[in-house]
């Protein structure tokens, strides 16, 4: 079959796609091909390669990340993904699951603060891919109130398939426990909850994790800001970096260390807030890839950036569009499970060499007793 790639107009519709004479179209933005014959969307795994190979090449040559032979090479060359033996019989049998998620949350009693901030973490992409690649297992956790196993659980919930709004019950409960402050059924800040549980995700996750500290003040001398504020889709942080600070020269020419790219930041959710300090609503809007949605609690509608960029903002959330790291560098979830690996072998060795002592010491007692029982029966005998 003859496919001819085509970009899909803003303004064409799935009936005017269909009237069309192409035999297929793709979507520049995300890769996706469209058959026109099939009347479906198809995947082929030489299309879906090139694609990923040809979107790399662009990105290196606007991020100025380049691949090379030497040791100063800033990005880790890209392999494609090819199915092992291993990998094959893990997968077979496994049911598919939907790429994307677009379940609503429930309002479990003035909850929306805590639905705003959840499905933020569950379009965050660094967050999404750390516990839907298994990198923090509740069968393996030491913790007995842990917010990372809330995570595992709620992401392993949105991402069932099921559509059907879904209740984080564990999740406020566990949410208590681990901040008293927010307990109760009371209208909560969105802020204060998402540094709560930032901090909770860190302390109960391995490896390394961002933390930040907030300390709040005097609560009566805060107020909201109702004044319309406009919001950028993407942002270059290059000027507020201590780059800027050390040469401002540079950083006025637009100059800064290292590839350009590397700045840039993109706009992937932000939270509402309608309403006075002490009451209202809180929605938000998020997006997965180039598609966008509102969320309203347990209503979920499609939506668009423009109308994103409109809304009145509380909190954005940005993601770092090209991730710096060190070329063939061990993932820091890695490093800390052969750490924690080693230890409970540690632990098993020193619980081991006390069984033996405690084992040792009672063969020594029983010896003890034996000897006075003979003794007991020679004196016995002589009387």
């Amino acid at each position: 079959m003859i496919i001819i790639f085509v970009r899909f107009a803003f303004d064409t519709t799935a009936d005017t796609f269909a009237d069309s004479v192409l035999g297929a179209g793709v979507d520049a933005s995300s890769g996706i091909v469209f058959c026109n014959q099939c009347n479906d969307v198809i995947y082929d795994y030489t299309l879906t390669k090139l694609f990923m190979e040809t979107r790399i090449l662009a990105e290196e040559k606007y991020s100025g990340l380049k691949v090379n032979s030497s040791k100063v090479s800033t990005k880790e060359p890209f392999k494609h993904w090819v199915p092992i033996e291993k990998d094959t019989a893990a997968l077979a049998g496994a049911a598919a699951i939907p790429c994307q998620a677009r379940r609503g949350l429930l309002n479990l009693g003035q909850t929306c603060f805590l639905n705003v901030v959840l499905q933020s973490f569950l379009h965050n992409p660094l967050l999404r891919n750390y516990y839907l690649a298994d990198k923090h297992n509740p069968k393996s956790c030491k913790h007995e109130t842990c917010t990372s196993c809330e995570m595992d659980k709620l992401f392993t919930e949105i991402y069932s398939g099921d559509t059907t709004p879904y209740g984080p019950i564990s999740f406020l409960a566990t949410s208590w426990q681990t901040s008293p402050d927010l307990a109760g059924y009371a209208q909560q800040d969105a802020h204060e909850f998402f540094m709560s549980a930032l901090n909770a995700i860190h302390n109960t996750s391995r490896g390394s994790t961002n933390r930040f500290e907030h300390k709040t003040s005097d609560k009566s001398s805060t107020r909201k800001i109702d004044a319309p504020i406009r919001i950028p889709a993407s942002i270059c942080m290059a000027p507020y970096t201590t780059f800027a600070l050390e040469d401002p020269e540079k950083t006025a020419q637009g100059i800064f260390p290292g590839p350009s790219g590397m700045f840039d930041y993109d706009l992937f959710a932000v939270i509402n807030h309608e309403g006075n300090m002490d009451n209202g609503h809180y929605t938000n809007f998020a997006r997965y890839q180039n598609e966008w949605c509102r969320f309203d609690d347990d209503k979920v509608t499609p939506s668009t950036l423009a109308a994103c960029l409109n809304s009145p903002a509380y909190m954005c959330f940005y993601v770092k569009r090209y991730l710096d790291y060190k070329v063939d560098m061990r993932p820091t979830y890695v490093i800390a499970r052969e750490t924690e690996a080693l230890r409970e072998k540690e632990k098993e060795r020193e619980t081991e060499k006390e069984c033996r002592g405690v084992s040792g010491k009672y063969l020594d007692q029983l010896k003890t007793y034996e000897d006075v029982k003979s003794d007991v029966r020679v004196v016995t005998i002589f009387a």
